[in-house]
């Protein structure tokens, strides 16, 4: 079976992007090529390169030389992209950048002509204008990594929630997997319903990267978010929280950031006087060296699809604080309260500094939290991948 999945990579695998869903649609499209009945190929839209090989799969990039040829060896093509994004940006407003969806239209384009696949993978609300690139005897398969239409504090929401009800009300899909029972549920009642078929498949973790570190002796409890830094992520509710609460820590930032924000996070934690530091971008190896100084990993997000970072800090031993409406906490098994997690009642300041007074009344065995999501690995997920696409073939 022939798939091709289309999609960016982290920087750590060749790709340029340090989000949590680059790290997914890598470890997925990986996980998937290893399986024996499987050949996988990854038509990377950040890898400007003809081809890499990594393992057992092939990720496709591409350069101007390239992108230069393929149009003009393919004129009518090219046009009739070039109209799809066109009218997509009149639909969809400035979420829709058209040098951009044009580039990456051509790329996926020219590697279905090269590969043939039996199968496409995409990714994302922005599959509701890819797939009109895709032939109709092509399957078609949509992994959805989270609700952004109902975040009041995204720009441009309203165009949002018309790609994400796009996805939902077409019919071309073989089926459309949300990373989240929860998620799942969440769109269905936004959007009245999901007309293909919709499947619940969890993210994983990396087991080779992310597991149990023991503790380093520290003299301060440590609290530790790892994300971008961004308004729904909420690292300046936790520094306000901090102050909020009185408590003596201190607090690590790890994850990109614009300079306003960075900046308006450092002014925070002068301007309550907390021991504050901000690291930047890490690769998974070190946010694994990072877990072994914290007490917790804390991301008190307004808007989650998953949530990777929890079950890799949890792997890593870490429990973690983060607010109970977040989609991970309704599925089974993964975070349980007071065994490897405290939760927050919502993503506000004053939640979090609630939660925060009583950390010292709690006392986490860091190599019993690590064992309580032993079976969320990525060869599983991805078994789960396969098998389901097969029964729609």
């Amino acid at each position: 079976m022939k798939i091709l999945s289309f999609g960016h990579i982290p920087a750590w695998a060749g790709g340029r992007q340090s989000s949590g869903l680059a790290n997914v649609i890598y470890q997925l499209a990986k996980n998937m090529a290893s399986c024996k009945d499987v050949e996988l190929t990854l038509a990377a839209t950040d890898v400007f390169k003809p081809t890499i090989h990594d393992g057992d799969l092939t990720i496709m990039g591409w350069s101007k030389g390239i992108f230069v040829k393929y149009a003009l060896a393919h004129p009518l093509v090219s046009i009739k992209w070039f109209a799809v994004v066109l009218s997509s940006r009149v639909k969809y407003g400035r979420k829709i950048s058209v040098s951009g969806f044009f580039f990456k239209g051509l790329h996926l384009s020219r590697c279905l002509n090269l590969i043939k696949p039996d199968v496409v993978h995409l990714h994302g609300m922005n599959a509701c204008i890819y797939d009109r690139i895709v032939s109709t005897n092509i399957k078609v398969v949509v992994t959805m990594h989270g609700l952004i239409g109902t975040d009041k504090t995204i720009p441009d929401q309203a165009n949002y929630m018309k790609m994400e009800q796009a996805v939902c009300k077409s019919v071309r899909y073989s089926f459309v997997a949300f990373i989240a029972n929860q998620l799942r549920d969440d769109f269905a009642a936004l959007y009245q319903g999901i007309k293909s078929k919709s499947v619940a498949i969890s993210n994983a973790y990396d087991g080779r990267t992310f597991y149990y570190v023991k503790p380093i002796e520290h003299d301060i409890q440590t609290l530790v978010t790892v994300a971008s830094l961004s308004d729904n992520k909420g690292q300046h509710r936790v520094l306000e929280a901090i102050a909020k609460s009185g408590i003596n820590c201190k607090y690590v930032c790890i994850g990109s950031g614009t300079e306003d924000m960075v900046a308006r996070n450092k002014a925070i934690a002068k301007q309550y006087g907390i021991d504050y530091e901000y690291v930047g971008k890490k690769t998974p190896s070190e946010i694994h060296e990072y877990m072994a100084l914290a007490d917790y990993m804390i991301l008190p997000s307004s808007t989650e699809g998953f949530g990777l970072v929890f079950l890799e800090a949890i792997a890593c031993g870490v429990p973690v604080i983060l607010p109970k409406h977040l989609p991970i906490v309704k599925e089974s098994n993964i975070i349980k309260p007071r065994v490897n997690a405290l939760l927050i009642e919502d993503s506000s300041s004053d939640a979090i500094a609630d939660v925060l007074k009583k950390v010292n009344e709690y006392n986490f065995n860091h190599q019993e939290v690590s064992q309580t999501i032993s079976g969320y690995t990525w060869d599983g997920i991805a078994r789960q991948y396969i098998d389901t696409i097969k029964n729609c073939l």
